[in-house]
């Protein structure tokens, strides 16, 4: 009787660290991007934004959209599916 009740526990640990684990949403952050890099032309009056956002997953983890502001209005939202790659 005694090593059942050994396994039982031993088993709820397994499966509460498991779903600790696979739940808990510390884990479930997003990864900001590596770098923004912003360059405005003054003579066209263009602004270019790059981002860099490596990850091995583009899929499934990329950057959802880009919005871009003026003094508080909304300028520009760009949004993503998947993540580009290249220019755009």
């Amino acid at each position: 009787m005694k090593k059942n009740v050994f396994r039982s526990r031993s088993l709820q640990a397994v499966i509460f660290i498991f779903c600790f684990l696979c739940f808990s949403p510390q884990f479930s952050y997003a990864t900001a991007p590596k770098s923004v890099d912003l360059i405005y032309d003054m003579n066209t009056q263009t602004l270019s934004v790059t981002i860099n956002h490596p990850t091995s997953f583009a899929s499934m983890h990329h950057i959802k959209y880009v919005k871009i502001e003026k003094n508080g209005a909304t300028i520009s939202t760009n949004k993503y599916g998947t993540q580009p790659t290249g220019s755009i």
